[in-house]
């Protein structure tokens, strides 16, 4: 019998939670939720729809429109929050609705969050550009949305609530991207400003790269019964829409359908997708070839990742709610004079017909902008035991985002955009002088640039005030190419990581600090060097600089640091003393090192770790004083340092090893090979029925991105039997993959059991080994190494203090030790990670089977050989 079992590519641990629950019970109360999902679609039509330049309407309906409401009480504290299928909500509509709740269900308006899916298909509730709200659609809605609060607090039964986060990297991007100086863009005034705009098209050369960074992550909030039924899961997620025609909840109607019967769900279930921080996020990714999906499609993609992600999910019986609001009044950007007059001149020409085009648009929102001056702007946080939801007003960049994430004293923490009400686009300072659509003054963008940090600080203070502790300091990435060039002395030494501010922050401590202009955008991507479990944060630079004074620099000095050059041939490097640097044009959008050295009147140039003369032949100042980074260069810089003396060829090499781009350009460069091979396990055998003849407790045959399943406790002795394909070159980090985990998420000093393949560090290269964590650092090893690319079989098993690990049907073990048991009270298991999500597998794993007993040899053997004979390992690199 021949059996194709799928698969999956690891980006993250999966979460197998074998504890049902954890005790954090208040003897006093009783934690409880309710849901209700109530139909608003339209039933008066034609209905006028916004989310476009200028007005349209739509007199079918494709799908149905709901309000989705999930109450969560904890015997003191009741909070409601709530989802819409619309675009968006003006705030006079969001306090209407409060009210009749309030007076409906009891719970007070400052607990209650209403905000909206973003959908683009939905009846319009507000004035939004070029389209004015339905003429009888928010009357008919506001009711129905009230009542359906009212449903879920007649709902509220005894629950359990818990959270988990999943990276979904594949189905948003940033869709802003920064255009090249000479393909710049006309605005809706007539002038010539776009440098930064939506949607610049697949590849498009006249784009050069993402104006910030994506934020992939899902998170869930779920609530089920005391017996375990699925009474609602919350999905936050920052996508701005998919896109379909009107009237249409769009995708998010549809991930609410599909994600309940794929957890098991039954009547009386409640799926909701809220907005996260989509301002600047959209499904396609404009830096590959156009890709050709449904939206019925992808939101059953995002369905099935968030299923995957909700079977890890460890429940509470009880936890703590805490909600506070919160509102802050924020200036408008007014209209100057001559703008002023230009719109009152094209709206006098209109008269009271609505705007056919973005001229006119913009027009009248001046003058609506010079009516309001100032904003009152509600902000709200929410603390549902350790998770933490901030919830904006406004439509959000990706970056303002993992700003709060970050900082949070809760972790984690998702954000909810377009609650309560809209007050527009939010850029970072930083951008708004790259213009594009999201900074054009208009009651949807038209909050003072200043707006967004002032919000960032105010929702940090609010989810201080719900944990009662303060919020997370984030220090610098850490790595060993940072270490390497602070052992070599710089005089200053630049990171680049800062995500806002005007100051580039001296790493060496002693305060030789560089300067951003305005304009330049921040935390985008850096070179990925070797090690690092963090994203190697950068700078994009479009047509603004960075510039230092530094003193005490002599006759030898040396400049380094790393460029991706956007625009090859297009202004300067680097200023010395307002001396130009011109270099020869390099490789475009490719990390390279430089190194620039000056000995005495001697100057030399290296590239990516080796001599390179014919880069730059021109000469270097002698102790130069202001140093300018970037002057009319379009690219990417980061991990600036400059020495007051020369490096040596040596101090150069060492650098460029301990980055470790090639062995990673290598590595990708091999899994993309191997992915591009890659095959469903293919099974000629009935490997299932071996299995189950075992009598597992947890038997996944298909193992999907992220996946896991719930299992009993299984104490000290166990066993676990899968299935794994590594494509990561062994030698290409200190450990190449953790595969199998069992400890407590997220401590970093991994306490538990953890198997994996050994990489670089102490001489374990694609070897499979057991490590116990960092406090007792027992390992055992096998004295083979695994093979990459091939798929490989393997029995673990834990019994007492004795660890064993079966490869391949081998009689004899892969190794046999003895290991303190670390985290005995630990009842998660994660597959494809380490708890502490360190290491990830680069590769596929498929039919994982856990156990509450130790097997044997001959049982390994047993199930080995019963998947039959296609299942030998293929021959693979050992590298």
């Amino acid at each position: 019998m021949k059996t194709t079992r799928g698969c999956f590519l690891v980006a993250a641990g999966a979460l197998l939670a074998a504890g049902i629950s954890t005790n954090a019970t208040s003897p006093a109360n009783t934690f409880r939720a309710g849901a209700s999902a109530t139909d608003v679609t339209p039933t008066n039509l034609p209905v006028i729809v916004n989310g476009g330049f200028l007005a349209k309407t739509a007199d079918k309906i494709h799908d149905r429109l709901h309000a989705r409401w999930l109450v969560l009480d904890d015997g003191k504290t009741r909070i409601a929050l709530g989802v819409l299928d619309t675009c968006v909500i003006p705030r006079e509509f969001a306090d209407d609705v409060k009210a009749r709740a309030t007076k409906l269900a009891g719970i007070p308006a400052n607990r209650i969050m209403l905000s909206a899916t973003h959908t683009h298909s939905a009846p319009s509730l507000m004035q939004c550009l070029g389209t004015p709200p339905d003429p009888n659609y928010p009357a008919f809605a506001a009711p129905l949305i009230a009542e359906g609060l009212k449903r879920a607090v007649d709902n509220l039964a005894p629950a359990r609530v818990g959270w988990t986060v999943v990276q979904a990297p594949k189905h948003t991007h940033t869709r802003v991207w920064i255009r090249r100086p000479d393909k710049m863009l006309t605005d809706p005034f007539g002038d010539v400003t776009v440098r930064a705009n939506m949607h610049p098209g697949y590849q498009n050369p006249d784009a050069i790269g993402p104006v910030g960074p994506s934020d992939p992550a899902m998170t869930l909030l779920a609530a089920q019964s005391p017996d375990g039924k699925p009474i609602a899961v919350m999905a936050n997620y920052s996508m701005h829409y998919f896109g379909t025609q009107a009237v249409s909840a769009d995708y998010y109607g549809l991930f609410a359908e599909k994600v309940g019967p794929l957890i098991g769900a039954g009547d009386g279930f409640v799926g909701i997708m809220s907005q996260g921080t989509s301002g600047d996020q959209h499904w396609m990714d404009y830096s590959q070839p156009k890709r050709a999906i449904t939206m019925d499609a992808y939101a059953a993609e995002l369905a099935q990742i968030a299923a995957d992600a909700y079977k890890g999910i460890v429940f509470e019986d009880w936890v703590p709610l805490a909600m506070r609001e919160k509102t802050l009044r924020i200036s408008t950007r007014q209209p100057d004079a001559k703008r002023l007059a230009w719109a009152r001149d094209l709206v006098e020409k209109m008269g009271d017909r609505q705007p056919k085009s973005q001229p006119e648009v913009y027009a009248r929102e001046a003058l609506w902008l010079k009516k309001n001056p100032v904003r009152p702007v509600k902000i709200q946080a929410v603390r549902v035991g350790e998770l933490g939801i901030a919830i904006w007003p406004c439509e959000v960049f990706a970056i303002s985002g993992l700003k709060i994430k970050a900082q949070s004293p809760l972790q984690p923490t998702l954000n909810i955009e377009l609650a309560n009400a809209e007050e527009g686009y939010i850029p970072p300072p930083e951008i708004y002088p790259l213009g594009g659509y999201n900074t054009w003054p208009c009651r949807s963008a038209g909050l003072e640039p200043a707006a967004e940090p002032k919000l960032v600080e105010a929702l940090l203070g609010l989810l201080e005030d719900v944990s009662g502790k303060s919020r997370r300091e984030v220090p610098s990435s850490a790595g060993a190419y940072a270490e390497i060039v602070l052992t070599s002395k710089p005089f200053a030494y630049w990171r680049l990581d800062e995500w806002s501010g005007p100051i580039a922050r001296d790493a060496t401590g002693a305060g030789r600090h560089a300067m951003y202009e305005p304009g330049v955008a921040r935390w985008l991507d850096g070179p990925k060097f070797a090690g690092e479990v963090t994203i190697n944060r950068c700078p994009h630079f479009a047509g603004h600089r960075l510039n230092a004074t530094l003193k005490g620099l002599g006759d030898t000095y040396t400049i380094e640091l790393w460029f991706w050059d956007g625009m090859p041939g297009t202004g300067h490097l680097l200023e010395l003393d307002g001396q130009p640097v011109s270099l020869k044009p390099a490789a475009p959008k490719t990390w390279q090192h430089l190194v620039l050295i000056r000995d005495g009147d001697q100057v030399t140039t290296w590239l990516d770790g080796s001599l390179a003369p014919d880069v730059f032949a021109g000469t270097l100042p002698a102790a130069p004083k202001k140093i300018t980074l970037a002057a009319g260069f379009e690219g990417k810089l980061d991990e600036v340092a400059i020495y007051d003396h020369a490096l040596t060829a040596t101090d150069i090499a060492t650098h460029w090893r301990v980055s470790g781009i090639e062995d990673v350009r290598a590595a990708e460069r091999q899994k993309t090979t191997l992915l591009e091979r890659a095959q469903p396990l293919q099974l000629t055998g009935d490997y299932a029925g071996a299995v189950q003849a075992l009598k597992p407790r947890v038997y996944l045959p298909v193992v999907t991105a992220n996946g896991g399943a719930r299992s009993e406790q299984v104490g000290g002795q166990y066993s676990a039997a899968f299935w794994f394909r590594n494509i990561l070159p062994n030698d290409a980090r200190p450990v190449t993959a953790y595969l199998l985990s069992r400890g407590p998420a997220g401590d970093h000093s991994a306490p538990g059991d953890h198997l994996g393949i050994g990489g670089t560090h102490k001489q374990n290269t694609g070897r499979l080994f057991f490590f116990n964590g960092n406090q007792r650092g027992q390992v055992v090893s096998s004295a083979q190494s695994v093979s990459v690319g091939s798929w490989n079989h393997v029995l673990f098993v834990r019994a007492g203090k004795r660890v064993t690990a079966y490869l391949n049907g081998a009689s004899a073990p892969a190794f046999d030790g003895e290991a303190d048991v670390t985290a005995a009270g630990a009842n998660t298991f994660f597959v494809g990670a380490r708890c502490d999500q360190f290491a990830p597998l680069d590769g596929q794993i498929a039919e994982f089977a856990l156990f509450d007993r130790a097997l044997t040899a001959a049982e390994a053997a047993q199930l080995y050989r019963a998947a039959g004979s296609s299942a030998n390992p293929a021959k693979g690199m050992t590298r």
